[in-house]
């Protein structure tokens, strides 16, 4: 009986940890091509179109570039795939970590 409940609890586990985690912008659940990864540290990237947009910003990408540019209002952030420089509203500034490209999707380190 015991083996059999450690068992039950150790697949739970598992099945829980291999499920993607879900997008949510003040919570709301977000829906995207492709799901937001968590590392092993914890970190957690996003989707950034589908960020933007359920924050009510419009983004921009031009391949050739590799150039992202986000506005919202009188904000714009501008930023390049591969890269941890970033302009904000034409101030300088430097990502943690920098956006990266998935299938269709350019993911970024969402901030807590």
């Amino acid at each position: 009986m015991l083996v059999t409940a450690l068992i039950a609890t150790i697949a739970s586990v598992m099945l829980m940890a291999a499920q993607a985690p879900s997008l949510r912008v003040d919570g709301v659940k977000v829906a995207s091509d492709v799901p937001p990864v968590t590392s092993l540290k914890g970190e957690a990237y996003v989707p950034l179109r589908a960020v933007a947009e359920a924050l009510g910003a419009v983004m921009n990408y031009d391949e050739k570039t590799r150039a992202i540019e986000l506005v919202r209002e009188n904000d714009r952030l501008t930023l390049h795939v591969g890269e941890r420089r970033a302009v904000l509203n034409g101030n300088p500034m430097t990502l943690h970590h920098s956006p990266f490209a998935v299938r269709t999707s350019i993911l970024a380190r969402a901030a807590s």
